[in-house]
């Protein structure tokens, strides 16, 4: 499988569903917008996630218009119907974070659930809030000159010889 990390806002409120196993299975439907050449693409993106920790801290706060990070795995394929090909973007995630609040308002009670949500997850799949999303410099050049370092001689007695044993 192939890693993906992506931001966007989700296309509707999040789906819980339950498998015949008694498994929960989060179902996210989420867009992620490109700008090329001051032109906007949008790609969907079908999201699952099947930790039941995350499912139940995050279900009722992914509501329509969120805007979200998630980092998983990525497959697609490609479906014919009526003679138009389509291609299913799908993402198992192992990262849910919320970059915002998005189109809804944030209040106390979303905050401190995910805040609580954070402390009982391990990291890989520990949601968080952040008032914006994180900014990553990997192009950054490495510093120009070397660090300073002073070195000082120690103070020699009145007869020319200093302190130390050797």
């Amino acid at each position: 499988m192939v890693q993906i990390y992506f931001d966007g806002r989700l296309g509707k409120d999040a789906e819980v569903r339950i498998l015949e196993t008694g498994k929960k299975v989060l179902n996210l439907l989420v867009a992620a917008s490109n700008y090329v050449k001051g032109e906007e693409k949008t790609l969907w993106f079908d999201v699952v996630c099947f930790d039941e920790a995350t499912i139940g801290a995050l279900a009722a706060h992914l509501t329509k218009g969120r805007y979200i990070f998630i980092a998983g795995d990525y497959d697609e394929n490609t479906v014919e119907k009526n003679g138009k090909t389509f291609v299913n973007r799908n993402v198992r995630a192992n990262t849910i974070k919320f970059l915002s609040s998005g189109a809804k308002k944030e209040d106390d009670a979303t905050k401190a659930a995910t805040a609580t949500a954070s402390a009982a997850q391990p990291a890989s799949v520990a949601p968080t809030y952040a008032s914006s999303a994180p900014t990553y410099a990997p192009n950054t050049p490495p510093p120009t000159t070397a660090p300073t370092q002073v070195y000082t001689t120690p103070a020699a007695d009145d007869n020319g010889e200093d302190d130390l044993p050797f």
